[in-house]
């Protein structure tokens, strides 16, 4: 309300000439006239009597009575007495009973709304805190709507709105919590989150690990098979099969040249078949062929290293024939 200018309800106050004649206007469009005699008799529309006049003196006051929109601030507390809210009242106020107001002395009609207003709107606004702002405008609202209408000292409030919001600081300090509680929210998300992210990767760990486990059981379980078919195929004597099979895993070799060292005495003969039937089908070269014929050597050496010197001569001449072939098929 402070700082608001005041609002002067009577246009002109002027002392009536004793020797005026006529007849005096009581009303001039939207202003009403009144009479007042001296001695602080009641105020009246109608002209006093020439008399009258004689007697005392008469004042003449031209009452406004049109209707007037003014607008107001107030600074009303909220629920929380730290804090405020900022109500800014629109509204329309007219004269409704001229006499009424000369007769009360009324010449600013501000501190009569405002006292009005303040403890109806007051008494809403303690019962809400600065966030329901909103709220607490419906419920002002509907307060104000029993106060339209004729108030005292001949006035007439015609119509009434608010808008309410919290007081700048006010607002800071909801901007500021706003930023914690959105801050605390974004911090459990993440923390959410890593827990998410960490078992996850616990649970692609653990599959991975299942799965490198199903993966070498299941390799066990190919190398088993593929160790039966070539005990079954060197048993019978297939060694074509066992060195196609050798071909595609040559990871094999070394298990098949250790059942091979196996059986000493059949050794020799299906080692060297072995290795000459991989070298006729061209299905090795003469660099893949190295490690597999210096272990088939090697092997052989220690499987018959109790052998008789001249069993190590053939082995010798046998593995100089080998290195021949590997020569002549590179060659070509």
């Amino acid at each position: 309300m402070n700082g608001q200018p005041s609002f002067d309800p009577i246009i002109r106050e002027t002392l009536t000439p004793v020797l005026s004649f006529g007849t005096e206007p009581t009303s001039r469009g939207n202003v009403v006239i009144v009479y007042r005699c001296a001695g602080n008799e009641t105020p009246r529309r109608s002209v006093p009597s020439f008399g009258t006049r004689l007697r005392t003196a008469i004042w003449q006051y031209e009452v406004d009575s049109a209707n007037h929109p003014i607008p107001m601030t107030l600074r009303l507390p909220a629920k929380e007495e730290a804090f405020f809210f900022t109500v800014m009242v629109a509204l329309v106020w007219a004269v409704s009973d001229a006499v009424e107001l000369v007769r009360s002395g009324v010449r600013d009609v501000k501190p009569i709304i405002w006292g009005t207003l303040d403890p109806v709107l007051r008494a809403v606004s303690r019962q809400h805190s600065i966030e329901d702002s909103g709220q607490a405008e419906a419920d002002m609202v509907k307060a104000l709507e029993k106060e339209t209408g004729d108030i005292k000292y001949g006035l007439r409030m015609v119509f009434l709105s608010v808008n309410v919001r919290p007081d700048s600081a006010a607002e800071r300090y909801l901007a500021e919590r706003e930023g914690s509680r959105r801050a605390g929210e974004l911090a459990r998300d993440e923390h959410r989150l890593q827990m998410l992210r960490e078992g996850h990767v616990h649970e692609l760990n653990e599959l991975s690990g299942r799965l490198e486990r199903a993966r070498a059981d299941h390799e066990i379980a190919l190398k088993s098979q593929r160790a039966d078919f070539y005990r079954t195929a060197l048993r019978g004597d297939n060694y074509d099969f066992v060195v196609l099979q050798l071909i595609e895993h040559p990871e094999d070799i070394t298990g098949v040249v250790e059942m091979l060292n196996s059986g000493k005495e059949r050794f020799f003969d299906k080692a060297r078949m072995v290795i000459t039937d991989l070298l006729k089908g061209n299905l090795v070269n003469a660099a893949d062929m190295d490690p597999l014929r210096e272990d088939a050597i090697n092997q052989l050496r220690t499987a018959l290293d109790i052998a008789s010197p001249q069993r190590r001569v053939m082995i010798e001449r046998e593995r100089q024939s080998l290195i021949e072939k590997e020569r002549i098929i590179k060659d070509v």
